[in-house]
């Protein structure tokens, strides 16, 4: 727990650090914050003029590559492999439980061992 809170303390030291660094350092007579600031909004621009059929294109087009990975995440949820003839095999066994405890027994004396 006390990690995790590390953790999220250390993000957000360096968001501000970053956030420190994009209003400090200048390049081209601007701020990296106001470049950026600026690089968003000429696309903003450019995408409001984008036509709406090249829109509908790609919206339809993400939404077949969606419907193309459905299989894949269904075989990912039941364990099961789908080859590329579309025939179903199981996935291979894991490892049994004698060889897990016999890993956990080396890792904990390699561990020890430090």
């Amino acid at each position: 727990m006390l990690r995790l809170i590390g953790f999220f303390i250390k993000l957000c030291l360096f968001s501000a650090f970053v956030l420190f660094l994009g209003n400090v350092i200048h390049y081209r007579g601007r701020t990296l914050s106001d470049q950026v600031r600026t690089s968003m909004a000429q696309v903003e621009r450019q995408v409001e003029r984008v036509d709406p059929a090249t829109l509908n294109s790609v919206r339809q087009w993400s939404k077949k590559l969606d419907f193309d990975s459905e299989p894949a995440k269904k075989s990912a949820k039941t364990g099961k492999i789908r080859t590329a003839s579309g025939a179903q095999k199981e996935e291979p066994d894991r490892i049994p439980l004698s060889e897990r405890q016999k890993l956990r027994a080396l890792i904990r004396e390699l561990n020890g061992s430090r």
